[in-house]
């Protein structure tokens, strides 16, 4: 419960940061939380470390090639707040979500969903300009599939299966 609240947490303090235009506060809060994450709740200080950088790369990537080719737009200074939301994100793939990462169709069904409905959220905010016709939403949850599942591989091969 901790491991999510803490994701939570960074997330709402991501947004509400954002788009009040006080950044400066992020990186105390990132710390903070990766600090709680890190004593209270990670069991393999390493593996989390190596998932940490794993999952920042492929999810910086898949939005980085999203905004790119104007799927959707990233506001205010993305390159500082995307990160933060990654980190999070990153937190919660061994823990809270370590049971649902263990089967592929459960995983694949939170994935079309879920990724999309995060991105619906931060538009609500303006954190992102974000198209919400059906083929847009069904073609973005596709692709999460595919980055979940490929999260998933490179998670296993180069940190610890779920």
């Amino acid at each position: 419960m901790l491991n999510i609240s803490l994701y939570y947490i960074l997330w709402w303090a991501t947004v509400l940061l954002t788009t009040s235009q006080t950044l400066s506060l992020l990186p105390v809060i990132l710390l903070i939380t990766l600090t709680i994450h890190f004593i209270k709740v990670s069991k393999d200080k390493k593996r989390d470390i190596h998932a940490l950088v794993i999952t920042v790369i492929l999810g910086l990537a898949l939005d980085g090639s999203l905004h790119f080719t104007h799927f959707f737009t990233l506001n205010y200074n993305f390159y500082l707040w995307l990160p933060v939301i990654w980190l999070g994100f990153a937190t919660t793939v061994y823990y809270s979500l370590r049971k649902i990462f263990n089967k592929t169709i459960p995983l694949c069904i939170f994935s079309f969903f879920g990724g999309p409905l995060s991105y619906y959220s931060a538009s609500k905010f303006k954190m992102i300009t974000y198209s919400t016709n059906l083929y847009s939403l069904i073609f973005h949850g596709l692709m999460w599939i595919l980055f979940i599942l490929l999260l998933r591989f490179f998670l296993e091969k180069y940190c610890e299966k779920f």
